[in-house]
């Protein structure tokens, strides 16, 4: 059976892939436009977010995300959702 949440190793992994920055690069994400974030991680203030959601937690499936982009992620992806819903 597969570990449906990110293990402590996977976020320290993550952590020191990313360079210890957000990897957050959506070009939709106002923060920081196309450029990648590159916001200092934050012990605390960010997460590990899945590139697929539903997708498997490693390496190649997450990315490290400040709370800031992650918000705004969430925040596109409600309103793609609400569109869609609003089409039907």
């Amino acid at each position: 059976m597969l570990n449906e949440s990110c293990t402590p190793q996977l976020k320290y992994d993550l952590y020191f892939r990313a360079g210890g920055r957000c990897e957050c690069s959506m070009t939709s994400c106002q923060r920081h436009g196309a450029l990648r974030c590159d916001e200092p991680l934050v012990e605390g203030d960010w997460d590990v977010r899945r590139k697929i959601a539903g997708g498997p937690y490693v390496m190649s499936n997450v990315k490290a995300m400040c709370k800031t982009c992650q918000q705004a992620s969430l925040s596109i992806a409600l309103s793609r959702r609400s569109k869609v819903g609003a089409q039907e």
